[in-house]
């Protein structure tokens, strides 16, 4: 799982770690073996970006667009997964306003 890949091309300003780092999950993604799922998340403004290594097929391919949420379904889609630890949740972080949309590439082998 790799949540906000959008940083790929926002925090990591050298290159070549970059491209290797986009190569790897490429080369991961394409490998054929049903042994596990690489899903990746990140803002649909970013698209433009994945380009790279054969990315953009993959995506094109693979890509499920999550629409925005109302308050209740985002409250949910945090808290319920976190549900295990809910003693230790802070309800701060579910009372905030959200308004966000995020792009989800997975590919299985």
């Amino acid at each position: 799982m790799i949540d906000q890949f959008e940083e790929v091309f926002t925090v990591c300003s050298q290159v070549s770690e970059r491209r290797k780092f986009i190569q790897m999950l490429v080369d991961v993604a394409q490998t054929q073996t049903a042994d596990f799922v690489v899903v990746a998340t990140m803002r649909i403004d970013f698209l433009v970006d994945c380009t790279y290594a054969n990315l953009d097929a993959i995506v094109n391919e693979q890509m499920v667009v999550i629409s925005g949420m109302n308050d209740q379904e985002l409250r949910d889609v945090i808290a319920k997964p976190l549900a295990p630890m809910a003693s230790r949740l802070s309800l701060a972080v579910l009372t905030r306003p959200f308004a966000c949309g995020a792009a989800v590439i997975g590919k299985t082998g």
